[in-house]
């Protein structure tokens, strides 16, 4: 269980904060290639672990965290894995606004866990700080509360639950590995044990796509892969749970909550797509969360 500090560490939650924002790099690149390229999602998952596993290793050679090993695996195979697998999943069957909406729900997850382990004493505050960033996120996402655009689907809602219980639980587990190994080794070796999990499925749905067939776009695929992998893998996982060893699981909660204001601005910036008054309403909303929710949990802080 975490143990409390006062105060908020600025420089942990800026690490955190440009995870999040790496992770809207990577939410574009993916829902390009699925929607462009008809790349398999679990294929990109099982690519993406091993290559920043290799990447990693090639850098760090890490030991194998002999003791720690059962809570690297649930790590693993409940957080790393199911956040990327059921993300992407959600893109693929919808986009990346439904699933970054979708994914938000961790945020009361890991407040209400704490809460409930003693780390934060209650207050209504919390409710509202949390409404206030999921609707603003709302508004960000759909652009309009009157006219919705959402092209949601059944799977997606159930991917992008699964993803958020995936992101609650890696931002929960890590915390006692990351005060004891490098963050970075313990990142590497999640990646690897997710991986291997995934490999039968990722294998399979790689021997089966037609995406790798069409020579001319394999340096985009590759391109963008590579973006995945690098941008919203290796960096993205690794600085937020580096972010872990001075952040409480609710800090580090807060944080993420900035990723779809950065994954809106990049759909602008490369897209091109326009934004709406209520967008510009829903990102400060979600700025006025983080901030009122940060003074919330300080003093709550036992």
């Amino acid at each position: 269980m975490d143990k409390p500090v006062k105060g908020l560490h600025l420089g942990a939650f800026g690490i955190t904060v440009f995870a999040t924002f790496l992770w809207g790099i990577s939410g574009i690149a993916a829902q390009i290639l699925f929607q462009r390229y008809l790349f398999p999602p679990v294929g990109l998952v099982t690519i993406r672990l091993f290559l920043a596993c290799g990447i990693l290793f090639v850098f760090l050679r890490p030991k194998w965290p002999g003791r720690d090993w059962k809570r690297l695996v649930v790590l693993a195979a409940f957080g790393i894995l199911p956040s990327q697998l059921f993300y992407l999943l959600a893109i693929a069957y919808s986009n990346v606004a439904v699933a970054l909406l979708l994914q938000l729900l961790f945020l009361p997850m890991v407040v209400a866990y704490e809460i409930f382990e003693g780390i934060y004493r209650f207050s209504f505050w919390h409710i509202a700080t949390i409404l206030l960033a999921m609707f603003g996120a709302f508004l960000l996402i759909t652009g309009s509360p009157f006219s919705l655009q959402l092209h949601v689907t059944s799977a997606a809602v159930l991917f992008g639950v699964l993803s958020a219980i995936g992101v609650a639980v890696y931002t929960l587990v890590p915390k006692p590995l990351v005060k004891r190994y490098n963050p970075w080794s313990v990142t590497m070796w999640s990646f690897l044990i997710a991986g291997i999990i995934s490999l039968p499925f990722g294998a399979y749905s790689l021997l089966h796509t037609t995406a790798l067939a069409n020579t001319q776009a394999l340096p985009n695929i590759a391109i963008l892969v590579l973006a995945v992998t690098i941008l919203g893998t290796v960096l993205a996982y690794g600085l937020y749970i580096r972010g872990r060893r001075q952040l409480t699981a609710t800090e580090s909660a807060i944080a993420a909550v900035g990723e779809p204001i950065f994954a809106t601005a990049l759909l602008y910036f490369v897209l091109g797509t326009l934004l709406t008054p209520f967008q510009y309403v829903g990102g400060a909303l979600i700025v006025v969360s983080m901030i009122l929710l940060n003074s919330v949990v300080n003093a709550a802080k036992k």
